[in-house]
C-alpha cells in the first residue's frame, strides 16, 4: 500500500509543470455544515470540477490525435496552383435508381406515384402522415399487396389507395384525395398513435436517457408531434421500446454470466459472484455481488478504514434490494467499493453479501462499519467482521426512539452523540435516564452499537454519526433503479467509470501535500475565534481558554496532534483550539493534517482505471448447461413506488409534496405555534344556527275556558295518548280545538289511527 502512495507522491513535483496554470485556491468557496453530523463536505465535486477548469466529455470539442479541433477546417500545406489537375478526379458513385425510396419518418409525403419500400413500412408511414395531418385513418382493405383507407370523420371524402408493384416489390400510391374538410383530431387521443408508433419514437429518447418516465415521454411526444396520447398507451409503448433496447426481463438474468466473464477478462482481480437456488427443478436467480479491482485497490490505498453499508429498493419488475458498500476519500466524497442484489434484508442475505465483501477487501486490522437499524445487517457484521468497530446511525436510532419516548429531554441524544468527551456524553445521558428508567434498558437491548463519538476509535479519522454516506449513493442511482438487472449492473459500472475519470483528472491538477480544499476549509474555520485565549508553555504547546463558556480550558499539543477536546484525534484535522495556537506561530497547516487528506492518497484512490466494456452482443458466450430463471417475484399489484414513504420524523419532499416533520403547527393567521388557522383564537366564536322546534309549548300547558273546563293545547303537532286522555273526549274533539294540522304529504297518505284513551281513576 505504501509503495503505491509513494509512487503517486513522486508526481507531486511534476504537477506544476503539466501546463495547467496556477490555481487561486483562496477564491475557492468552502461550504460549512451547520448540523455538525460529521459528514461535512468542504466543497462539492461538481464545483471543484469546474473550478479546476475541467469539462465533461459532452462539452469538449471533437479533436483528432494531434490535438486539432476537427470542427475547424484545416487547409493542407500542398498548393496546386502551378499544377494542371483537370480530369484527375474521377468520382465513383454507388447510386442505384431503385434505392430512391427514402422518406422522412417524422413527416412523410403522400402523393399519387410515391413509392415506399414495403407494405410494413407503408403502414407506418401512412399512420405518421395521418398524425401530421391531424386526422384518423380507417382501414377498408389491408392485404400484402394492396391497401385502401379512408378518413374516419363523418362526411369526409378523403381516401388513399396503394398497391404493390409487380416487378420491384415496392408499394406505390395509386389514388389519393380529395382534401380534408373535417374537424381536427389532435384534441383527442389518436388511434393512429399505437404502441408500436410510440415505441419507434421512444427508442432514441430512451437510448440516451433510459430513466425517462412514461409521463415525461408522453409530454415530449405530444409536444413534438402535436398529438394527444393516452397514458397507458405510452406506458406500454415505452415497455416495448425498453424490450427492444435491452431485451426481455427474463433474458437479463441469463446475461449476468456473460457480464461476469467480460469483467473477469477485462479487469482481472475483480470479484463477481452469482448465487442461484433450485425451485421445483428450475434454477432461479438468488443473489449477485460485484467489486471492481480499481475500487478495491482505491479503498485500500486511498480511503479511510470506514465503510457504510445500506440497501435500497429496486423499482423494476423485480422488487428486490440493491445493497452497497461505500467509503470516504480525502474530500469526504462518496467512494463506491461494491454493490449487489438480493430479494430481502435477511440475516442470510446480508451475511452472504458481507462475506463477499470480506473476500474482496480482506480483514483490515483497523476498520469501522456503519449500518442503520437493520438487525439482519448488524448480525451479519458481527459474524463476518468480528474485530471491526460496529457503528450505528443516530438518525435511524432517533426515529425508533421517538416512537416510544416523548419529551424535549430526549433531544439531548443529539449533543450526546456529537460529544467527543465522555464527561459531556455522561452529562446529557444522565438527564435522559432521569426522565425515564426504561430508556437505558431499551438502548442496551435494541441499539447497543456505537452511535456516540466518544466511543469511536480515533485511528479511523472519521467522526460521522449518521449513515448519510450510503444514502448519498442511493440518491446517485435513483433514476436507473427500474432498468433490467444486467443493464442496471452495466450502467452502475459505467457511472463508476466516469466518476473515477473525473476525479482522476481533478487529482492531476492538485498541488501540494494536503488537498487544497482541506487547507482552505481550515483557513475559513480559523477566523472568528477571538473568544479563545492562549497561554503557551512552549512554541507548540499551550492552554486555550474559552471566555464564553465559564473559562473552559483545553490543552493543545501540536507535535503529537492532540487536544483535550479530542476533536483533532478523531478527525485528523486541527480543531479550533489548535488553529488558534498554530495561527499564532505562523506555521503551515499542511504539516498538522493527517495523511488521509493528502493529495497522494486522493490520487491513489482513483489511480486504477475502470476498463471500458464492449456491448452485450460481444460479451463471451457462457454455456451453463441450464437456463437461469428470474427470481420468484413477490411484487404486489399496482405501480411500484420510485420514492420510499418517509417516516413521520423526516422532512423534505415526497415527490412534489412537502413532508413535514413531527412538531407544532404554525397558524397562518397569527403566525404562532400550537394550532392551525381554523382553530385560531383570533377567529372568535361563531354562533350556531338554532333549529326551529316543532312544539314550543309544553303539552301540559293548558288554559281554562269560559265554562271552567281546561282548553286544549294551541300548539300544532301530533296528539299523544296522555293529551287525549286528559281532555276525555277522543281524538276527534281534541283535534278540532287545536291549531290547523300540517299539510299532509300527498305521496304518503295514512289513515288516522284510532286512539284509545286511558281510563282515569277518580277518587
Amino acid at each position: 500500500m505504501s509503495d503505491v502512495i509513494d509512487n503517486v507522491g513522486d508526481n507531486d513535483a511534476n504537477a506544476s509543470t503539466m501546463g495547467f496554470g496556477t490555481v487561486d485556491w483562496s477564491s475557492l468557496i468552502i461550504e460549512q455544515n451547520d448540523d455538525d453530523a460529521g459528514f461535512n463536505v468542504p466543497v462539492a465535486e461538481d464545483h471543484m470540477f469546474s473550478f479546476l477548469g475541467l469539462r465533461d466529455e459532452d462539452e469538449r470539442p471533437m479533436e483528432d490525435a494531434s490535438g486539432h479541433d476537427t470542427n475547424v477546417d484545416v487547409v493542407g500545406n500542398t498548393s496546386y496552383e502551378d499544377v494542371d489537375i483537370e480530369g484527375a478526379a474521377i468520382p465513383v458513385d454507388d447510386y442505384v435508381p431503385e434505392e430512391n425510396m427514402d422518406y422522412d419518418m417524422d413527416n412523410p409525403t403522400m402523393a399519387e406515384g410515391n413509392t415506399i419500400p414495403s407494405m410494413e413500412v407503408f403502414r407506418v408511414a401512412v399512420k405518421q402522415y395521418a398524425i401530421t395531418g391531424e386526422f384518423d385513418i380507417g382501414t377498408v382493405r389491408s392485404e400484402p399487396g394492396r391497401f385502401e383507407g379512408v378518413c374516419k370523420a363523418e362526411g369526409c371524402k378523403w381516401k388513399i389507395k396503394a398497391k404493390k408493384l409487380q416487378h420491384e416489390g415496392a408499394i406505390m400510391v395509386t389514388n389519393m384525395g380529395p382534401d380534408h374538410d373535417c374537424l381536427t383530431s389532435s384534441r383527442k387521443p389518436s388511434s393512429m398513435a399505437s404502441q408500436s408508433w410510440i415505441a419507434d419514437r421512444a427508442l432514441p429518447i430512451l437510448r440516451k436517457h433510459p430513466e425517462t418516465s412514461a409521463a415525461e415521454l408522453q409530454e415530449k411526444l405530444e409536444e413534438d408531434y402535436g398529438v394527444t396520447l393516452n397514458y397507458w398507451t405510452v406506458w406500454k409503448g415505452r415497455e416495448r421500446a425498453m424490450t427492444n433496447l435491452y431485451g426481455t426481463w427474463e433474458e437479463s438474468f441469463q446475461l449476468l454470466y456473460s457480464f461476469k466473464a467480460e469483467i473477469e477478462l477485462r479487469s482481472p482481480g475483480s470479484v463477481v459472484e452469482i448465487d442461484t437456488k433450485d425451485v421445483d427443478g428450475e434454477v432461479h436467480f438468488n443473489r449477485f455481488f460485484i467489486a471492481l479491482k480499481p475500487c478495491i485497490d482505491g479503498f485500500l490505498s486511498g480511503c479511510r478504514p470506514y465503510i457504510s453499508i445500506d440497501s435500497t429498493h429496486l423499482n423494476g419488475k423485480w422488487n428486490g434490494q440493491l445493497a452497497v458498500a461505500t467509503a470516504l476519500d480525502g474530500h469526504n466524497w462518496m467512494f463506491p467499493i461494491a454493490f449487489g442484489f438480493f430479494d430481502a434484508e435477511t440475516t442470510e442475505n446480508w451475511t452472504w453479501f458481507m462475506s463477499q465483501l470480506k473476500r474482496a477487501i480482506g480483514d483490515p486490522p483497523i476498520l469501522a462499519v456503519c449500518t442503520d437499524a437493520c438487525k439482519g445487517l448488524e448480525n451479519a457484521v458481527r459474524v463476518v467482521f468480528p474485530n471491526a468497530e460496529k457503528r450505528e446511525c443516530i438518525k435511524h436510532l432517533m426515529q425508533n426512539l421517538v416512537k416510544k419516548f416523548r419529551g424535549k429531554v430526549y433531544s439531548r441524544m443529539w449533543p450526546a452523540a456529537r460529544a467527543y468527551e465522555r464527561e459531556i456524553f455522561d452529562h446529557h445521558m444522565s438527564k435522559i435516564f432521569a426522565a425515564s428508567v426504561k430508556v437505558a434498558p431499551y438502548l442496551l437491548e435494541y441499539h447497543n452499537l456505537l452511535w456516540m463519538r466518544c466511543g469511536f476509535n480515533p485511528d479511523i479519522k472519521c467522526d460521522s454519526i449518521t449513515n448519510n454516506l450510503a444514502e448519498t449513493f442511493n440518491s446517485w442511482i435513483r433514476e436507473i433503479k427500474d432498468l433490467p438487472i444486467v443493464q442496471l449492473v452495466d450502467k452502475l459500472r459505467e457511472k463508476i467509470m466516469v466518476l473515477f475519470q473525473k476525479r482522476r483528472a481533478m487529482g492531476a491538477r492538485l498541488q501540494g501535500k494536503i488537498l487544497p480544499a482541506i487547507i482552505q476549509e481550515l483557513n475559513v474555520r480559523s477566523r472568528g475565534l477571538g473568544h479563545l485565549k492562549t497561554r503557551s508553555s512552549c512554541e507548540l504547546s499551550a492552554e486555550v481558554k474559552d471566555t464564553t463558556k465559564n473559562d473552559l480550558r483545553h490543552v493543545v499539543k501540536c507535535l503529537t496532534h492532540e487536544c483535550t477536546c479530542l476533536e483533532w484525534q478523531h478527525t485528523g484535522k486541527p480543531c479550533r483550539h489548535a488553529l488558534v495556537v498554530l495561527a499564532a506561530q505562523k506555521i503551515k497547516l499542511e504539516d498538522f493534517v493527517h495523511n488521509y487528506y493528502s493529495v497522494a492518497r486522493f490520487r491513489a484512490a482513483y489511480q486504477g482505471e475502470i476498463e471500458p466494456l464492449t456491448g452485450k452482443s460481444q460479451w463471451p458466450s457462457v454455456d451453463l448447461g441450464f437456463v437461469l430463471k428470474p427470481p420468484i417475484s413477490k411484487r404486489g399489484r399496482g405501480r411500484p413506488r420510485k420514492l420510499r414513504i418517509k417516516a413521520c420524523t423526516e422532512s423534505g419532499y415526497q415527490g412534489k409534496k412537502k413532508v413535514q416533520t413531527g412538531g407544532k403547527n404554525r397558524c397562518k393567521r397569527c403566525q404562532e405555534l400550537g394550532h392551525r388557522e381554523a382553530g385560531c383564537p383570533r377567529n372568535g366564536t361563531k354562533k350556531r344556527k338554532s333549529r326551529s322546534k316543532k312544539n314550543t309549548v309544553p303539552w301540559d300547558n293548558t288554559s281554562t275556558s269560559k265554562n271552567g273546563n281546561p282548553s286544549a293545547p294551541t300548539s300544532p303537532g301530533p296528539i299523544t295518548r296522555s293529551q287525549s286522555a286528559l281532555f276525555g273526549d277522543g281524538g276527534s274533539q281534541l283535534a278540532a280545538t287545536t291549531s290547523p294540522a300540517r299539510t299532509p304529504i300527498k305521496a304518503k297518505t295514512r289513515t288516522a289511527k284510532k286512539i284509545t284513551p286511558r281510563k282515569r281513576i277518580i277518587n
